[in-house]
């Protein structure tokens, strides 16, 4: 057991003193390590891909001055260049020939340079090429074809490019595998169906303003005929009170001309009027006594002559 132990700790003691091999070494000769001092001297940074990997990132975006076709030469002495960045830069269709003779490059950032569909050829020579980005650039379905033929491609990016539709179909048909970025015809499905469920939305809220605009024009109806009642009855209270001034102002004429005709008639004397009266009833006996009198006398009369003629 402790033989054991002894070998198994002597084993890692002697893995532990042998030096970690990077995972991608690369040693450049004396012309690669030139020509990456000019590439430093031009404005472009050259760093290693990782700690362990001595394969090589070149970037010339961030350089200070300008970067034309011939500031990619010395890329052509330089070993296990990977990645390459050219964005913004005055590289053309011309400078991509330089690029023809680096088969390592994975990945190449064309975007916003002034190449066409006439410096895609070049890229064909890159074997190992799997991600391409032309974003701004003037190419156009006519430089398809040499995108397809670059063999072991699996990204490319299109935006604001000559590519069409129908040319993102013939890149899907020919290379399935190929993740175009933006697959306009994907975009164009997608597309279709928001403009469907906007028209949806739109016509679900279309049916809803047009009930909200009936309930609306109903309540205004309804308003309009509370406005057109309130409206009679101030016109009934308005003639009803026209009416009672119409009565008033009568009454106070009538009123007037009583007053007038009160104070135009003279004024009666009480007291003789009582008097008159009382002698009238003391005389009425009196009267009627000599009344009866009279008509006993004629009575009498007739029948004192029928008594002398019988005697006669």
């Amino acid at each position: 057991m402790q033989k054991l132990i002894a070998v198994t700790m002597f084993s890692v003691l002697l893995v532990g003193s042998v030096p970690v091999q990077a995972d991608h070494e690369v040693e450049q000769t004396e012309e690669g390590k030139q020509a990456i001092a000019r590439v430093r001297e031009s404005g472009g940074h050259v760093m290693e891909i990782a700690q362990n990997d001595q394969r090589l990132e070149v970037a010339y975006h961030l350089a200070d001055g300008e970067i034309t076709n011939d500031d990619l030469i010395p890329l052509r002495e330089m070993k296990g260049v990977v990645n390459l960045n050219l964005r913004g830069t005055q590289v053309d269709d011309y400078g991509l020939v330089h690029l023809s003779t680096i088969p390592t490059l994975k990945q190449l950032r064309l975007e916003k340079t002034k190449i066409s569909d006439k410096g895609l050829k070049n890229l064909r020579f890159i074997t190992d090429l799997e991600n391409l980005n032309i974003y701004g650039t003037g190419v156009t379905d006519a430089g398809i074809d040499d995108i397809l033929r670059i063999k072991n491609l699996k990204k490319v990016f299109i935006w604001q490019t000559g590519i069409t539709i129908d040319g993102v179909r013939k890149m899907k048909a020919a290379a399935p595998e190929l993740q175009i970025v933006p697959d306009l015809v994907v975009e164009r499905k997608k597309a279709i169906k928001e403009a469907k469920q906007n028209i949806e939305i739109t016509r679900e809220q279309a049916e809803e303003a047009s009930k909200a605009a009936e309930e609306a024009k109903k309540q205004a109806e309804e308003a309009q005929k509370k406005a057109d009642e309130a409206k009679k009855g101030v016109e009934e209270a308005q003639k009803k009170l026209e009416e009672a001034k119409k009565k008033a102002e009568e009454a106070k004429q009538k009123a007037a001309e009583l007053l007038k005709e009160d104070s135009e008639s003279p004024p009666k004397e009480a007291p003789e009027t009582k008097t008159v009266d009382k002698v009238e009833t003391a005389e009425k006996p009196a009267a009627d006594g000599d009344a009866k009198d009279t008509a006993a006398k004629e009575t009498e009369k007739p029948a004192a002559e029928k008594a002398e003629k019988k005697e006669s």
